[in-house]
């Protein structure tokens, strides 16, 4: 049930504009980016360019408007996309970049169902609850809100800890989140990753996992955590308590750089990692059929608990050991038998 040994890039997305958010929902991918207000859509394994879903609300064509809009061209930064999540029920979230407006989409109507903002600060990382709500994390303000699908605010955590404000959080149980936490522009000690409750505590038995700007998270089925570093290029693969064995999983050699944001897609073994040059990378992670239909009730062993043989991460900079790449008996050695060719989408 473990991480392929060596992660194979199968895909890659070019475009304009460094990636800001990726997402999934059944076969469709969606993308956006930090210098437009749209999002990108793909379909299917040779990643077809669908329509553009616009987040743009629309106004009323009026002299007023119009001079209003020009006078916002002129003044503003261009305003993209800073993250992107979906639920269950077919809807998808984003937020302005330089904002502080979280959007609903509907993917079944193709439109935008409810908007809202965020009065204690700008989102700067967004993902579901298991009960299907948002969590919006607010680095600046050092606050995490949950809202439901129409911006009713349900729970704020206040995030101290002595520590930067975060950056992405993710709901592991009922009630303990991982965030990712630091700043966005420079190496910081307080920078790292950290279990928490709901009272912005860090969690018993957890300790703080020290990196240099944990830009993503990611949380698989056994709640081992993928934490994307975008200073050192890596993709590293963590236990829940972020103490035991830590392992990276993909680096430079494997053709990273800064990544933005990450999605691990469990029904076909993929994880998505967005980079901020604008390339959109997708790699072969896990082994497809290794994975149990109901596969967050089984209770078998994870890659990081069954191993032996590590060595210590030190050349990495990071709290806890780090995983030797080279001890094949070490990993799971499972390619999958049909994998598309590679794949160069590029984007106008």
């Amino acid at each position: 049930m473990g991480y392929l040994r060596s992660p194979d890039l199968v895909n890659s997305v070019k475009g304009k504009g460094a990636v800001t958010g990726v997402t999934v929902y059944k076969d469709e991918m969606f993308l956006t980016r930090d210098d437009s207000t749209n999002i990108e859509t793909y379909f299917g394994t040779k990643y077809k360019r669908g329509i553009r879903l616009s987040v743009t609300e629309k106004q009323k064509s009026t002299r007023k408007n119009f001079f209003k809009k020009k006078a916002s061209e002129h003044n503003e930064i261009q305003n993209g996309l800073q993250d992107l999540t979906c639920d269950r029920s077919a809807r998808l979230y984003t937020s302005e970049s330089n904002g502080h407006t979280i959007f609903c989409i509907s993917l079944n109507a193709r439109q935008i169902i409810s908007s809202w903002q965020v009065e204690v600060g700008k989102p700067s990382g967004l993902s579901i609850t298991k009960d299907g709500n948002l969590l919006v994390s607010c680095s600046s303000e050092y606050k995490i809100c949950e809202y439901t699908f129409n911006g009713d605010l349900l729970h704020e955590i206040s995030f101290g800890c002595n520590m930067d404000g975060p950056q992405h959080a993710l709901q592991l149980d009922a009630q303990l989140l991982v965030v990712s936490h630091g700043n966005t522009d420079a190496s910081q000690k307080s920078e790292g990753v950290n279990v928490i409750d709901l009272h912005g505590n860090i969690s018993v038995g957890t300790k703080t996992f020290q990196l240099v700007n944990p830009s993503h998270l990611a949380v698989d089925s056994h709640q081992q955590i993928l934490i994307a570093d975008r200073a050192r290029n890596m993709i590293i693969l963590a236990s829940r308590t972020l103490d035991g064995l830590h392992r990276i999983l993909l680096t430079s050699e494997n053709k990273l750089e800064a990544p933005t944001r990450i999605h691990l897609n469990e029904a076909n073994g993929q994880l998505l990692v967005g980079l901020q040059n604008g390339t959109l990378m997708i790699y072969y992670v896990k082994s497809p059929w290794s994975i149990p239909d109901d596969a967050g009730k089984q209770e078998t062993a994870s890659l990081l608990s069954d191993v032996d043989d590590y060595i210590p991460g030190d050349e990495y900079a990071t709290s806890g050991n780090c995983l030797a790449g080279d001890d094949e008996s070490v990993y799971e050695d499972l390619c999958p038998k049909e994998k598309p060719g590679y794949v160069n989408v590029e984007v106008e």
